[in-house]
């Protein structure tokens, strides 16, 4: 004979599942977000900017995008890799 589980407890055994996915979930966001790949830095006005040199070719400077880092920007997409870029990590993100 087959149980059929109460509606509380399959609405608590849901509700749990659905904040494991979103902890999950936020948890490779966060990760993904603020990884960043060694480099150099320079002072600009007493502000450290990082820096990447990597690929062949000529070189080509890659600025990402707003709320971004270069490395979601352009290490993801595999840009740095076809050109000679100079990959260069904007102040205030």
């Amino acid at each position: 004979m087959m149980r059929v589980m109460p509606g509380w407890k399959k609405f608590l055994v849901g509700a749990i599942g659905l904040l494991f996915l979103l902890f999950a979930g936020a948890a490779a966001a966060f990760i993904l977000l603020t990884h960043r790949v060694e480099g150099e830095t320079f002072d600009s006005s007493g502000v450290p900017i990082h820096y990447t040199i990597e690929g062949e070719g000529k070189p080509v400077v890659l600025l990402h995008g707003f709320a971004v880092n270069t490395d979601l920007n352009w290490r993801i997409e595999g840009v740095n890799k076809a050109l000679g870029s100079f990959l260069l990590h904007q102040c205030g993100n």
